[in-house]
């Protein structure tokens, strides 16, 4: 009965509906309707999954790279994120985050955590942070690779950078502290 406003309801629903009528769920993948995922990406994540990763992100990439110089820019920064962001901190030792679409979350820390309660805007950064928070880290899975479409043009980028720049501002006020 609560209204849908946002990908975290949806989420906070898809997985309680899960469990409400079926505990056989080892883990959970997590994409957008317009993605597309590459041949090995369940087999990336399964293998994650069996090595001890309790959430993992794959590596996000373009389907549409070339179509017009914003979806160029998108894919820029997907590539830079993955080579100088998440591949680092893998490197080090340290938590990847959740970029959007892509990651597998496994049913055991689901149950520990209550279900996916997240209240921000930016579903994906609040969710790598309550991870983080509990000690869980997020592994990179760079084999993993899902393809999104981004933008072409300027009006629904601003809309969607927008949103993104609300949500983390949602959580440093909510996690700051």
């Amino acid at each position: 009965d609560t209204p849908v406003t946002c990908k975290g309801d949806v989420l906070r629903f898809a997985f309680a509906h899960f469990f409400a009528n079926d505990d056989r769920y080892d883990a959970f993948c997590i994409f957008d309707a317009d993605n597309l995922a590459s041949r090995g990406f369940l087999r990336a994540m399964n293998s994650a999954l069996c090595g001890g990763a309790r959430v993992a992100q794959g590596r996000r990439d373009s389907k549409n790279p070339y179509d017009t110089p914003i979806t160029g820019s998108y894919s820029i920064y997907y590539w830079m994120f993955s080579r100088f962001y998440n591949q680092p901190r893998s490197v080090w030792g340290l938590s990847a985050t959740i970029n959007g679409c892509g990651f597998m979350v496994s049913a055991d820390l689901l149950k520990e955590m209550g279900g996916f309660h997240t209240k921000t805007m930016t579903e994906d950064l609040e969710f790598t942070t309550q991870c983080v928070l509990r000690g869980v880290k997020v592994e990179w899975v760079p084999e993993a690779v899902i393809y999104d479409e981004s933008p072409q043009r300027f009006l629904p980028s601003w809309k969607q950078r927008k949103r993104w720049s609300t949500g983390l501002l949602q959580c440093l006020k909510l996690y700051a502290p």
